[in-house]
């Protein structure tokens, strides 16, 4: 999906530069060089003379110029067949139509990918998981602390007794200990079926 997204960028900023970015460089390239280039009228005898290069950078605007009508005709013609769903003319072999076609289906499928949609719902559900998971992990913490308690109140109550010591005082703990555990466990298998849901 990311490559999608990032082949119609680039497709897109292309796309710019082409239709935009080339008439622009052209134009001030002609103003800019406009007192070294021939006039029109001036062409026929400016092409047996001897020249200063100007007629040459007549001639690289007129050729750039052409390039960039023929792209713009081609990629009209590929929008427009992509528009109604059809197949484009072949137009000829002097017409970049191939790659107006790749510009124009990169930039429709970067257009129809959902992407807002789809990214927050992927992170809506991971924020969901960490956060079910970690509820999970306290529960199995809880769970965990009681059986040490409870392991520890045995060997305690064990000690009193072998020592002559009143074990009673113990064997309650010992319940109290038994009713946090299951407690304990009951909000860990709750928390471990909300995770796993």
């Amino acid at each position: 999906m990311i490559r999608r997204i990032t082949a119609g960028l680039a497709a897109l900023a292309a796309l710019a530069l082409a239709l935009i970015g080339l008439p622009l460089l052209l134009t001030g390239v002609a103003h800019a060089l406009a007192d070294v280039m021939p006039a029109w009228s001036e062409v026929p005898g400016a092409l047996l003379a001897p020249g200063d290069g100007g007629l040459f950078l007549l001639m690289v605007l007129v050729v750039g110029w052409l390039c960039w009508a023929t792209f713009l005709i081609a990629f009209l013609a590929e929008a427009a067949a992509r528009a109604r769903g059809v197949s484009a003319p072949r137009l000829g072999r002097f017409f970049p139509q191939a790659t107006a076609a790749q510009m124009v289906t990169a930039i429709v499928v970067m257009a129809t990918t959902p992407v807002s949609y789809t990214h927050l719902d992927v992170y809506k559900r991971q924020v969901e998981w960490r956060d079910s998971w970690k509820a999970v992990t306290e529960a199995l913490g809880r769970v965990q602390d009681a059986v040490v308690a409870q392991q520890l109140i045995g060997e305690l109550a064990g000690q009193a007794a072998a020592g002559g010591a009143d074990w009673q005082p113990f064997d309650d703990f010992r319940h109290a200990q038994d009713q946090s555990l299951r407690e304990a466990l009951a909000q860990g298998r709750l928390a471990l079926a909300a995770a796993l849901a």
